[in-house]
């Protein structure tokens, strides 16, 4: 009889693949409708109220209005949509299978150390986090009110430059707690207290220094997905989404659904044809005894090969490039195989 385990594995591989590649099909037909329904905009209109509309047009902020740290106040930028304050702390990890060894690293979250075995590795607590803080005036896109939900999908930030007083200003703020305060290369360490009176360096740092930078988005051109509700843009569906550029309807549903992917999987679906009929036919050591695996390789073939054909027609009306690439491997099959 035929082991068991190389017997499962391409069935399972089969069973998989029509799996996930009837749930893309699914939302492949699901993203063709949503792009039916949907409406392309630059600038308000009072029609599309209700309607799921694809809105594509320059972020704007009223004013001159400035940005402000809440906590750093004097951290500022005029006209932008949003300042960030990333944090981050040099702690202590436990490493290596029985956590007897210890690295330095850089994370934003606090590290708890009270069960680390050498006391003397000790982790130390911050009141002060990571936060992004938006234009207090009202932010706009093409006449259209965006919210903070749409704006937290930003990603066009850039570093803040920090001035000599601005500098200065975060240097009293930690210098009441004792802090050392450098800038290097657009981070602001804060050097633990007990080492203040030490000349420390932000390339070679100590345990528990703390450091942080500022980023600002500024206005730039943004496309939105949701529905229109007089002058506000809400989730339509679950569709509320904000990308930085001009960004076409089927990128912004679906960013992951592209031709190279459909090519890869399809470059191991031949691989693995290859794999079981080179053995099956010359060796025999995937399955045993070899009869059953020639019977058994082939099966799988053409099973692969009906999966394929299948997937191809679902794909033959709204996506014909993509039946194409499914349906090439099975004629491949039938002319170096059947034939």
């Amino acid at each position: 009889m035929p082991s068991i385990g190389p017997c499962a594995l391409p069935a399972c591989a089969l069973l998989l693949l029509s799996f996930f590649e009837q749930k893309r099909i699914k939302k492949e037909v699901e993203v063709d409708q949503i792009k039916g329904e949907c409406t392309s905009v630059h600038h308000f209109d009072s029609n599309h109220n209700d309607k799921l509309i694809h809105l594509v047009s320059p972020l704007q902020t009223e004013g001159t209005s400035y940005v402000l740290d809440e906590l750093f106040p004097y951290i500022q930028s005029e006209r932008a949509i949003a300042i960030r304050r990333i944090v981050e702390f040099l702690q202590y990890q436990q490493k290596g299978s029985k956590k007897d060894e210890y690295s330095l690293v850089w994370t934003a979250d606090h590290v708890d150390s009270s069960q680390f075995k050498d006391a003397e590795k000790c982790n130390k607590r911050s009141n002060i986090v990571s936060i992004t803080n938006y234009n207090n005036m009202s932010v706009t896109c093409g006449g259209y009110i965006i919210n903070r939900n749409l704006l937290k999908d930003l990603d066009n930030y850039t570093p803040l430059s920090i001035s000599n007083q601005q500098l200065y200003n975060l240097s009293q703020y930690f210098g009441a707690y004792g802090s050392q305060v450098v800038q290097h290369s657009n981070w602001i360490y804060m050097f633990p207290p007990e080492f203040n009176h030490f000349s420390c360096s932000p390339t070679d740092p100590p345990a528990n220094t703390m450091r942080m930078r500022f980023e600002v988005a500024h206005s730039c051109v943004v496309s939105v997905l949701g529905k229109q509700c007089a002058y506000d843009i809400l989730p339509w569906r679950d569709i509320h989404v904000l990308y930085v550029g001009t960004q076409p309807i089927v990128k912004m549903l679906q960013p992951a659904g592209t031709i190279t992917s459909s090519v890869a999987r399809i470059a191991a679906i031949l691989m693995l044809w290859f794999i079981l009929d080179f053995y099956s036919a010359f060796y025999g050591t995937i399955l045993s005894p070899k009869i059953y695996a020639h019977v058994i390789a082939h099966t799988y073939v053409a099973a692969t090969a009906l999966v394929l054909t299948n997937i191809a027609l679902n794909y033959l009306f709204f996506k014909p490039i993509y039946s194409f690439l499914y349906i090439s491997p099975v004629f491949i099959w039938y002319y170096f195989v059947i034939l």
